[in-house]
């Protein structure tokens, strides 16, 4: 049949999107995509990873958007296992949710398509202390919902927060409580010409729940990144109470409904070579060179603090400090491989986190 397929590959159980590929044929290509029947062939799809279509239009410049939330801390919500890290361009890197959408845009008729995004499972398997693995926040990024329509992308990904329920890893446990995090891209793509020079043009917002860290990037065809947004964890505190209290209870407070907090808006311009690989970032009237730009997101902090003023919040922060000071005897969470308490009560670790959220629960609650 006519017709425009899209290319896909399965790996590592996985479903990656790879390209758009034509077909003009009247019978059907077979899977290979090599041969069917007498006298007629499939365009081959190429290697993995590379966009077929651009071998057929020069037009085609090809990029890839990639979402990310990851936790800065080392240990978080009570003994959970963090990437510890801050913002970076690497794509091998830590975190708790990942989404890669490639894309293609057509430089003359300025016309995008998007591939199906590829998400995976958190990059870290490890437990906290060398405890019950099942500890490490690991629940396998999800598409909730995927919008394209004309040039825009609304991506709405999701990660389970197995911190707000301990000992499972049950996806269907954290779409139910909807105590997931959230990470949506709400994005225009373009391209459009100065005399000789093209630009890419993305403008839009990033929403989610403000818990734990994102960051937002695309790649162009060479795999340089550009940040288009970053978002720290935005720590509230009280009176008489350590921030550090915050990073237990930020699952349990930050992550409940749909995320729909603005996390950043997008607004730049990014000037293309030939192939439509990045050269400078153009915002409003400053042009900046790819490194410098991504610099500026790679040097800031991963949390900000404020002053609350959500009672609930408050009650938990306190109930929070409570909990540690007396049950663990300890004031951070990064103390918790060597308190002598802990260690003698490690048989038990399921029962205790219960235990200790429930308390934060009731507390909110009452």
């Amino acid at each position: 049949m006519k017709g425009e397929y899209r290319a896909l590959i399965n790996k590592n159980d996985r479903t990656q999107f790879l390209g758009f590929y034509k077909k003009d044929y009247t019978t059907s290509c077979t899977s290979s995509g090599i041969t069917s029947g007498t006298g007629t062939s499939c365009k081959m799809l190429c290697e993995e990873g590379f966009l077929p279509e651009n071998i057929y239009d020069k037009n085609i410049f090809n990029y890839s958007l990639v979402q990310r939330a990851f936790s800065p801390f080392n240990y978080f919500g009570f003994l959970f296992t963090g990437e510890g890290r801050s913002f970076s361009t690497d794509k091998d890197i830590e975190f708790k949710l990942f989404g890669e959408a490639k894309f293609q845009i057509n430089s003359k008729s300025n016309i995008a398509k998007f591939g199906i995004p590829d998400v995976s499972r958190p990059s870290v398997s490890h437990g906290a202390c060398g405890l019950d693995p099942s500890w490490v926040a690991n629940s396998e990024t999800r598409r909730f919902k995927e919008v394209y329509k004309n040039n825009l992308a609304q991506i709405h990904l999701k990660a389970g927060n197995d911190a707000a329920i301990p000992c499972t890893d049950s996806e269907w446990i954290n779409e139910l409580s909807d105590m997931e995090i959230d990470h949506k891209a709400d994005l225009n793509f373009s391209i459009y010409s100065i005399g000789s020079t093209k630009y890419l043009s993305v403008t839009g917002t990033v929403y989610g729940d403000h818990f734990p860290c994102t960051e937002t990037l695309i790649y162009d065809a060479n795999n340089t990144p550009v940040f288009l947004q970053v978002a720290p964890i935005v720590v509230e505190t009280t009176n008489g109470v350590s921030p550090l209290n915050f990073k237990e209870i930020g699952p349990f407070v930050s992550l409940g409904g749909d995320g729909n907090k603005n996390m950043g808006d997008v607004s730049m311009n990014i000037e293309l070579d030939e192939k439509g690989n990045f050269v400078k970032v153009k915002s409003g009237s400053t042009s900046t060179d790819i490194a410098s730009w991504n610099n500026t997101f790679l040097s800031k902090p991963t949390t900000i603090q404020k002053i609350s003023t959500d009672q609930a919040v408050i009650t938990a922060l306190k109930a929070t400090k409570w909990i540690k000071e007396n049950m663990f005897g300890i004031v951070d969470s990064a103390e918790i491989c060597t308190s002598t308490r802990l260690q003698q009560a490690a048989p038990y670790s399921c029962k205790i986190i219960a235990m200790a959220i429930g308390l934060i629960s009731l507390t909110i609650l009452f």
